[in-house]
C-alpha cells in the first residue's frame, strides 16, 4: 500500500519568495519555544545555472544567492516540522529540487519559490538515494525496510505529480542497498542498478528487466562507471576491468594490460573524460616500500593505453574543460602534474606543498574556462594556480580546519567550500575575496545541562567542545576547548562557577566565567554514566587506570582523597544521598567507602558477574545493585545497607542498561532496558513501567538514551533513538505528551531549575527548548 502526499502551499509561504529577508526563521515544533543551531552540515551544491547554491543540513535546506551569499529561502516541511535532509539533487533543467529526508521521505520542491510540491513516501520502506531521469520527469528512489536492511527495492515516481509509477523487480531479486547504487542511462530509456552480484538493466517505461551483466566471474563487483555519452559501461573488481555496450548489453573487452609486475595491485578508481573517449584507471600497488597509486590513460575506441610512470601516488584527478589535460595531485611529493591526454606526456608540474595536501581526501579542480587550477587540503586553505606557469595566483584563507569539499560555480565567478570547522564559505574566484561565511552548524549534541540560575545551557558536543548558550536567545556565549574526546556528560558545580565535562576517559574542570580549563584528569579509566557526582554536586568520583578511586572537589578541581581497592576491576561508582558513603562496584562484589576518612566500611559479596550499577535508598537502609546486561548471570539485587545481607533478586529487572536517574527525594530510581522501570527503593517495590518509545529489533530493541526527573519529581522525561522525547507521570505511569521535532537521536535531556523548561540535545546538531506542561 503506497501513501502519496501532494501538497500545494502557494498561499502559505510568502516568506519563501526570493526577495524574503536574509535570515528566515524556521517553524518550531509544537511546544518548542527555541531552537539553537542550524543542525549538522550535510551537503553543499550549486544550482545548475550557478545563480544560487543550497546547503542541506539535518533540519533544513537553505538556498542562497551565489554572488551575495544572501539567504533566499528555506526548504522546510512545515507540515511534519521534523524533516532533516541528508542530500539534495537538482533536476537537469534546475527547476525542481529533490531532498532526501531523515524521516524516510523524498521531498520535491519548486527551485524558484521554495514551495513544497510533493512528498514521496512508502508505507513499508524508507526512501534513500534519489536520481532524476535526463528529462527530469521521473525520479528513482531506493527503498529499504529499516528492520530488513540492506534488502531494498527500486521505485520510480512521476516528478510532475508525485505519483508512484512502478517498482523494478524480478523473481528472487534483492538489491543490496548497503553497497549498491543506481543511475539512469543518458538516453533516459534504460535504468541500471548494481551491487556485489552484478549489474542489472531495466526498461524505464515498463519496469521490465532487460539484462544482467555478470561476466566478472566470482569476484565481487566493486563499482560501475558510465561514459558521458551513455554508450559504454565499465565494471570492475579489485583485479579485473570490463567494458560493455550500454545499449545492447554486449561484452566489449576485458582490460588486463595493467601493470602486472606487482601481484598485489588493485584498481582504486576509474574516470571517463567528458568526451567519453578516454578512460583513466587508478591502480594501487605496493611499490618501492610503500603503497602508491599510478594512472593509466586508455583510448576507449582503440582499447589501447599509456601508463603514466612518472606519478608515484595519485590521490586526485581532474580533466580540463577541453579534455586535453589531466591534472593530478601526487601526495608523495606535494606536486600537481599536468598530463597530455593524447600522448600521456607531462606538460607541466609544480610544487604546491606537502603541508597543504590532505592525504586522505585531497581535491584538485579546473575552473570552467580552464585557466585556473584550484587545490585544497588539510591546512584549511584553497590555492588558485595558473596551469600554464604553475604560479600561485591567490590563496583563500578562512577555514580553521581542513577543506572537505569545494567547487567552482558554473560561470566560474565564485567558489563554494565546506570545511571541517562546520562552516560554508563563499569566495570570489577572481580576487580570492571572502564574500560570506555561513556558520551555526554543529556536530551532534551529546549532553546538555542548565546552570544553577537557569540562564545558561552548557552543551557537550561530538566535536569535543563545550558550548555555553544563552537560554533566552540561544546566542553562543563561550566555547570551551580542551577535551580529548566526545563529551558524554556535563554538569555545573552547585555555585555555578565550575563546569565539569567528561568523555570516556577524561574529566575536564572549567571556569564558567572565563572559559579557562582548570584541570584535566587523564588517568580516569571510566566515569559512571549518571552517578559520577555526589547528590549535592560537591564531589566527583573517578576510577583510575590502576583501579584506584579518586575523589575531587567540583568547585576547586582539587584532589580530595585516593581510595585503594583490592578489587580486580572497578566498573561503577555510586554516592549515598548525604555523600558520606561511596559504593564501588566491580567483579563479583561491591565495596562501601567513607568519603570523609577514605576508609573501607563494608564489602557486599556473593554475586557472580560484573557489577554495573549501585544505588542507595535515601536512608541507606537499602542498596540496589545491577549486573551488566551482557553477563549471563545478569540481574538486579536488593541488599540490607546496614548489615550487607543480600535480601532478594528482582528477576523482572534483569537485562538493564546503564542509563538511570533518581527522583529528587532519591526514593524512586528509573532503570532502563528496552523500557523504563520505576522502582521505589525505600518501599522495595516496583511502581510502573514506561514503554511507549519505538523499539528497533536491529539494535536489540532498546532505544531509550536518557531519562530525567523534573525538579519537583512530578514528571519524567525520556529521550530515544526514535527522535522523540516523552513526558510521563511517575506516580501513575501515564504517558503525558510526546515532543516531536528532532531529526535524529535524542541523546540528552535536562530540566531547568524551575522545572518549566526542558532542553534536549540531539545527534541532529541542535538543542530544542520545550515548554513543560
Amino acid at each position: 500500500m503506497k501513501t502519496i502526499f501532494i501538497i500545494t502551499l502557494s498561499f502559505l509561504f510568502i516568506s519563501f519568495l526570493p526577495n524574503a529577508s536574509a535570515q528566515l526563521d524556521m517553524p518550531l515544533p509544537e511546544s518548542a519555544k527555541l531552537r539553537i543551531g542550524k543542525g549538522t552540515l550535510e551537503e553543499i551544491a550549486y544550482f545548475p545555472d550557478g545563480t544560487r547554491f543550497a546547503i542541506a543540513s539535518s533540519i533544513s535546506t537553505r538556498v542562497y544567492d551565489s554572488l551575495t551569499g544572501k539567504e533566499l529561502n528555506q526548504l522546510t516541511d512545515r507540515k511534519s516540522r521534523t524533516t532533516g535532509f541528508r542530500s539534495i539533487r537538482f533536476s537537469p533543467d534546475g527547476k525542481t529540487i529533490a531532498t532526501e529526508g531523515l524521516n524516510g521521505t523524498v521531498l520535491l520542491w519548486n527551485a524558484s519559490t521554495g514551495l513544497l510540491l510533493a512528498s514521496l513516501a512508502d508505507d513499508t520502506h524508507s526512501l534513500y538515494k534519489m536520481n532524476f531521469s535526463p528529462d527530469g520527469n521521473v525520479i528513482a528512489t531506493l527503498g529499504a525496510d529499516e528492520d530488513l536492511y540492506p534488502d531494498a527495492v527500486i521505485q520510480l515516481w512521476d516528478t510532475r505529480t508525485g505519483k508512484y509509477l512502478r517498482t523494478l523487480t524480478k523473481p528472487n531479486y534483492q538489491f543490496r542497498s548497503d553497497f549498491g547504487d543506481m543511475a539512469f542511462l543518458p538516453d533516459g530509456k534504460t535504468f541500471a542498478t548494481w551491487e556485489y552480484s552484478g549489474l542489472e538493466l531495466w526498461d524505464v517505461d515498463t519496469g521490465h528487466h532487460l539484462k544482467t551483466l555478470k561476466a566478472l566471474g566470482k569476484s565481487d563487483l566493486r563499482d560501475v562507471r558510465f561514459s558521458p555519452d551513455g554508450r559504454t559501461i565499465v565494471m570492475w573488481t579489485y583485479k579485473k576491468l570490463e567494458l560493455w555496450d550500454a545499449l545492447t548489453g554486449q561484452h566489449l573487452k576485458t582490460l588486463n594490460e595493467l601493470d602486472q609486475s606487482h601481484g598485489d595491485n588493485k584498481i582504486k578508481d576509474i574516470r571517463f573524460s567528458p568526451d567519453s573517449r578516454t578512460l583513466v584507471i587508478l591502480d594501487e600497488a605496493w611499490r618501492t616500500g610503500r603503497y602508491g597509486t599510478s594512472a593509466y590513460l586508455w583510448n576507449v575506441s582503440k582499447s589501447s593505453g599509456k601508463y603514466l610512470q612518472s606519478a608515484k601516488n595519485f590521490s586526485s584527478i581532474c580533466f580540463s574543460p577541453d579534455e586535453k589535460i589531466l591534472a593530478s595531485i601526487d601526495a608523495s611529493d606535494g606536486k600537481v602534474y599536468l598530463w597530455d591526454t593524447s600522448t600521456g606526456k607531462i606538460l607541466n608540474r609544480f610544487f604546491i606543498g606537502n603541508d597543504t595536501i590532505d592525504s586522505r581526501d585531497p581535491n584538485v579542480y579546473f575552473s570552467p574556462n580552464g585557466k585556473i587550477i584550484a587545490t585544497s587540503g588539510s591546512d584549511g586553505t584553497i590555492h588558485l594556480w595558473s596551469p600554464t606557469t604553475g604560479r600561485s595566483l591567490t590563496k583563500l584563507t578562512g577555514h580553521s580546519g581542513s577543506v572537505s569539499t569545494f567547487s567552482f560555480s558554473p560561470d566560474g565567478i565564485t567558489i563554494l567550500s565546506k570545511g571541517s570547522d562546520k562552516t560554508v564559505r563563499l569566495w570570489n574566484a577572481i580576487t580570492g575575496e571572502l564574500l560570506k561565511t555561513l556558520a551555526g552548524y554543529t556536530d551532534g549534541v551529546d549532553a546538555v545541562s542548565f546552570s544553577p540560575d537557569g540562564k545558561t545551557i552548557a552543551s557537550g558536543n561530538s566535536d569535543k567542545t563545550v558550548q555555553l548558550l544563552d537560554v533566552g536567545t540561544g546566542q553562543l556565549l563561550k566555547t570551551l576547548t580542551g577535551s580529548k574526546g566526545y563529551i558524554r556528560r556535563i554538569f555545573y558545580s552547585p555555585d555555578g562557577k565550575t563546569i565539569v565535562s567528561r568523555d570516556w576517559n577524561t574529566v575536564c574542570f572549567w571556569d564558567a566565567s572565563t572559559a579557562q580549563l582548570l584541570q584535566t584528569l587523564t588517568g580516569i579509566k571510566r566515569i559512571d554514566h549518571e552517578l559520577s557526582g555526589s547528590p549535592d554536586g560537591k564531589m566527583i568520583a573517578g576510577i583510575g587506570a590502576d583501579n584506584t578511586i579518586e575523589l575531587w572537589d567540583t568547585s576547586t578541581a582539587q584532589l580530595l582523597k585516593t581510595l585503594i581497592t583490592d578489587m580486580d576491576n572497578v566498573y561503577t561508582l555510586g554516592f549515598s544521598l548525604d555523600g558520606n558513603i561511596l559504593a564501588s562496584g566491580g567483579s563479583n562484589g561491591v565495596q562501601l567507602w567513607d568519603t570523609r576518612t577514605g576508609q573501607l566500611v563494608k564489602t557486599l559479596s556473593g554475586v557472580g558477574g560484573d557489577i554495573e550499577g549501585v544505588h542507595f535508598s535515601p536512608d541507606r537502609d537499602t542498596i540496589v545493585t545491577s549486573i551488566s546486561a551482557e553477563d549471563l548471570d545478569g540481574g538486579v539485587f536488593l541488599w540490607d545497607g546496614r548489615t550487607g545481607e543480600r535480601l532478594e533478586e528482582l528477576s523482572e529487572y534483569s537485562g538493564l542498561e546503564s542509563c538511570r536517574s533518581f527522583s529528587p527525594d532519591r526514593n524512586i530510581i528509573a532503570m532502563v532496558s528496552s523500557v523504563v522501570k520505576l522502582f521505589d527503593i525505600s518501599a522495595r517495590q516496583h511502581l510502573n513501567t514506561l514503554s511507549e518509545h519505538v523499539s528497533y529489533p536491529y539494535c536489540g530493541g532498546g532505544t531509550i538514551t536518557t531519562v530525567r526527573f523534573s525538579p519537583d519529581g512530578l514528571t519524567i522525561a525520556t529521550g530515544s533513538l526514535d527522535r522523540t522525547i516523552r513526558l510521563w507521570n511517575p506516580e501513575t505511569g501515564e504517558h503525558l505528551k510526546t515532543l516531536i521535532g528532532h531529526t535524529n537521536a535524542v541523546n540528552s535531556v535536562a530540566f531547568s531549575p524551575d522545572g518549566k523548561t526542558l532542553a534536549s540535545g540531539s545527534s541532529d546538531g541542535t538543542i530544542l527548548l520545550w515548554e513543560v506542561p
